[in-house]
Formats: C-alpha cells, structure tokens, sequence
C-alpha cells in the first residue's frame, strides 16, 4: 500500500484558473493550493493576460496579500508591467493596498538591476 503525501493532491494550474482560484475566500488551503500549483507550473508566474495583468498584478487588484506574498516567494516578477505601464506596487497604491505596495515594492529592491530593465 503506498502512502500519498499532502503535495501529491495539488495539480498544475492554468492562468485563467489561478485568476479564479484566488478570488475564493482567504484560506490557508487556499494560499496552500496556489503555491504548491504554482511550483508544479511556474510558468503561469510570468503569464499576462490581454491587458498585460499578471497573477501579481490581479493579487494586487483583489488585495490579496497574502497571495501576493505567496507569488513573490516562488518568483514572481515584482516589477513586470501591464499595458497600461504599471508594476503590481502601483496597482495595489492605486487602490490603497498600502501592504501589498510596500511588499511589492521591498520585492522591487531586491532585485538585481540587470534584471530591473521592466521597471
């Protein structure tokens, strides 16, 4: 008999299913899911949809910190922009989401500046 561990259950996700998945109400199952799916796809972190919005950008939208939090952690790009030219940090001060800005934006500083040509 074979034993399944806690992260076998979590399955990849598509972009559009991560966007939908964070609109359920905060939880740590929640926040747990979409980590564990995002280490299994990490691709979807760099993912933009038609407005150029990233899974940054619509954490920061919805003013999921934690989600925001969770992104950064497995690599999300802090300074990617939309097409209107905003990084998630502006996002999230536009809408007075004043922890995921300063998250945001402490994520920003720990880039490095040959990565920092989106800002």
């Amino acid at each position: 008999m074979s034993e399944t561990t806690n992260e076998e259950h979590y399955e990849p996700m598509t972009f559009e299913e991560a966007v939908e998945f964070m609109k359920q109400p905060e939880s740590t199952e929640v926040h747990m899911t979409l980590r564990m799916a995002l280490e299994r796809t990490p691709v979807i972190l760099k993912t933009q949809d038609e407005d150029g919005n990233s899974l940054l950008h619509h954490a920061a939208l919805n003013g999921r910190l934690t989600c925001c939090e969770a992104f950064l952690e497995v690599g999300a790009h802090p300074g990617i922009r939309n097409k209107d030219g905003e990084n998630p940090g502006h996002v999230a001060s536009a809408l007075s989401h004043s922890e995921i800005a300063s998250a945001v934006y402490n994520a920003i500083d720990k880039v490095r500046p040959a990565d920092a040509w989106c800002f």
